[in-house]
């Protein structure tokens, strides 16, 4: 579905103990960023309005494979 995207799901629709689960279409994850091609970065933006990527990794990952720019 969006080549190089690493178990790419939405976490929308969770259960939360602490109240109302977050809406559908609003939060992504994805295990790795650094690999998605450019067909599959345009699909992000225009279908599913990506704005932000997160990037939780340490440095020396980013530095061995760095994210691409947002589309």
């Amino acid at each position: 579905m969006y080549d190089g995207l690493v178990n790419f799901r939405d976490i929308g629709g969770a259960a939360s103990r602490h109240g109302p689960s977050v809406r559908t279409g609003v939060v992504f994850r994805a295990g790795l960023f650094s690999f998605v091609g450019d067909e599959a970065g345009d699909r992000l933006v225009n279908e599913l309005s990506v704005r932000t990527v997160i990037d939780l990794r340490m440095d020396d990952e980013l530095e061995e494979h760095p994210p691409p720019p947002l589309y």
